[in-house]
């Protein structure tokens, strides 16, 4: 029997404020870490995402685009289903870098569609489904129904206990920048990033870089410059622009800053 890990990074993200998929964690991305973390435990690696996310590069994993942009979570699992070559899947969330691989070893070598239940609710997102499952799934689509959970009824798959396991499957996700963030304290406790300011705000401030523990980006600001009135009416003031690691320039004052990350203040263009 070939196995597979599927990895779903293709959804919006709208809680954490930036994709979880890019996020920083133990000195790379989530998604990359995942990947490298399960790739020689089965056959092959996918990545699910969509076609407005550009991913790092993952020479282990074949990435597959879901031609239904943010449709939920049992389209890009039919995807990733359709793609592989294997017989059965581990379907995991990007933003689940904690899951056991023996977790994902034991319920894979059942051979079997299986999930767990765990405080009452399966866990749809850390499961196996088989490849024929991906003709199910759009079948259950097509029909407006839209729950993983059903897919995993319809398969008829085994459901495991809390009570069955003698170790901590890891199943702890992170889905806002709170969440995040305390992972990362937990795992990293000195985890920094850093604000660089040029322009006026160096001139005021007289500051060009703070070494900041890691917080959102509204905090960092704050911390770094307390004295600037970055936000009013929870949105950033729009005499600065902030770029994120000397990339896109961005604008969520509650969007997390991860490890080793840089935050860089410019004033705005008069009038901007």
């Amino acid at each position: 029997m070939k196995t597979a890990v599927v990895i779903l990074c293709g959804g919006e993200s709208r809680r954490m404020g930036r994709p979880k998929a890019l996020l920083p964690w133990r000195g790379t991305s989530i998604i990359s870490y995942i990947v490298e973390r399960f790739r020689a435990l089965v056959d092959e690696v996918l990545v699910v995402s969509s076609s407005s996310l550009t991913l790092p590069v993952l020479s282990s994993a074949e990435i597959v685009i879901d031609e239904a942009d943010h449709q939920g979570p049992l389209a890009g699992i039919a995807r990733g289903l359709e793609a592989m070559e294997a017989d059965f899947a581990f379907v995991i969330a990007t933003d689940m870098p904690f899951v056991s691989r023996q977790f994902v070893d034991i319920l894979l070598s059942r051979e079997i569609p299986v999930a767990m239940e765990l405080g009452g609710i399966v866990q749809t997102l850390a499961a196996v489904y088989p490849k024929e499952g991906a003709t199910v799934a759009r079948s259950l689509l097509r029909s407006g129904r839209a729950r993983p959970y059903d897919l995993l009824k319809k398969m008829g798959a085994e459901i495991v206990k809390e009570t069955d396991l003698t170790f901590n499957p890891g199943l702890d996700g992170m889905n806002t920048p709170e969440d995040y963030l305390e992972a990362i304290s937990k795992d990293d406790p000195d985890a920094k990033a850093t604000v660089e300011f040029f322009g006026r705000i160096r001139l005021l401030t007289g500051m060009r870089l703070q070494t900041l523990p890691i917080s959102t980006l509204g905090k960092l600001l704050e911390l770094a410059a307390p004295d600037i009135r970055w936000i009013e009416n929870d949105i950033l003031g729009r005499e600065f622009l902030i770029s994120l690691n000397g990339g896109e320039f961005v604008r969520n004052v509650h969007m997390p800053v991860g490890p080793e990350e840089s935050v860089i203040v410019l004033d705005a263009p008069a009038g901007g």
